[in-house]
C-alpha cells in the first residue's frame, strides 16, 4: 500500500482514497446489486462515523439494540451493503472496523470462515431491508469466537 506505483495496471483503484467510479456485485440470485453513487461517498462516510460513535456512548449489554454487537453489525451492513466506499478492499476493512467496535467492548473478533463464506454472501442479500438476518449470522460467528476463547482458556488455565 505504500507504493501507488504496484496498482498502476489498475486504474479503477486509489489504495487510500474512496471509489471514483460506480461499483456493483452479482447476488446468488443473479441480481446486481449496486452500491453508493461516488459522489455521495464522503457524506456518508462522515454519517455513518458519527452515528455508530453515538451509538456507542450508549452502549448497553441488556438491550439488544444498543449491544455492542448490533452496533458494530450496523456498521458493517452499511459500509459493506450500501456505501462500499472503496474500489477494493472493502471486505477486508470493513471486518477490521467491525471487529474493532467488538474488541473496545470487551468481546472477541468475529471470523467469516471459508465454510461460512456462501452464507454469509447470503446474508447480505436478506439484510437488504433489515438488518437482523446479518445480526444472525454475525451472533452465531460471536459465540463460535467466545467458545474458542473459551477452550484456549480452559485449555491452557
Amino acid at each position: 500500500m505504500k507504493d501507488p506505483v504496484q496498482w498502476a495496471d489498475y486504474g479503477l483503484y486509489s489504495p487510500g482514497q474512496y471509489k471514483s467510479f460506480e461499483n456493483m456485485t452479482v447476488r446468488s440470485t443473479g441480481k446486481i446489486h449496486t452500491y453508493m453513487l461516488p459522489g455521495k461517498v464522503p457524506e456518508a462516510m462522515e454519517k455513518l462515523t458519527r452515528d455508530t460513535n453515538e451509538l456507542l456512548k450508549n452502549v448497553d449489554v441488556r438491550d439488544s439494540s444498543k449491544h455492542p454487537l448490533t452496533i458494530s453489525t450496523y456498521f458493517h451492513q452499511e459500509f459493506l451493503n450500501v456505501i462500499h466506499p472503496f474500489s477494493d478492499g472493502n471486505g477486508q476493512i470493513g471486518r477490521i472496523f467491525t471487529n474493532l467496535i467488538l474488541l473496545k467492548n470487551g468481546y472477541p473478533p468475529v471470523f467469516i470462515k471459508e465454510v461460512n463464506k456462501d452464507e454469509y454472501l447470503k446474508r447480505f442479500e436478506l439484510s437488504d431491508s433489515d438488518i437482523n438476518p446479518m445480526l444472525d449470522f454475525m451472533a452465531d460467528r460471536l459465540i463460535e469466537s467466545l467458545e474458542e476463547k473459551w477452550e484456549f482458556v480452559n485449555g491452557y488455565a
